[in-house]
């Protein structure tokens, strides 16, 4: 058997789950007791005219995950880097029910 090991570059975040669980890094943002659910073409779109907000929200959300604080605010990169505002990302958004605080994590 032969074994060869290659490098590859993705050209976008790639994200493998069970499609049950929501992260705070991509797919929602939880404001004033609502949860607004980020539609990702909309966002990849945006990203796809700039490189580096690909570079910036891919570093964040690696820093994010890695450190016990997460510095990268989704909503923060929405506003600021991309330009848009929730209601121009969000597919539909909810009613946040005993729901307090950013969660990095939401368990359908």
């Amino acid at each position: 058997m032969n074994e060869s090991a290659y490098r590859i570059t993705t050209l976008t975040p790639v994200s493998i789950g069970d499609g049950n669980t929501l992260s705070a890094f991509a797919d929602y943002v939880l404001e004033k007791g609502k949860i607004h659910y980020i539609n990702q073409q909309i966002i990849r779109d945006k990203m796809g005219k700039n490189p580096e907000l690909i570079d910036f929200y891919v570093e964040g959300m690696i820093r994010g995950k890695s450190n016990t604080t997460n510095t990268f605010d989704l909503k923060n990169f929405i506003f600021n880097r991309l330009k848009l505002t929730l209601q121009q990302v969000a597919s539909h958004c909810i009613e946040a029910k005993n729901v307090s605080g950013k969660k990095n994590f939401i368990r359908l």
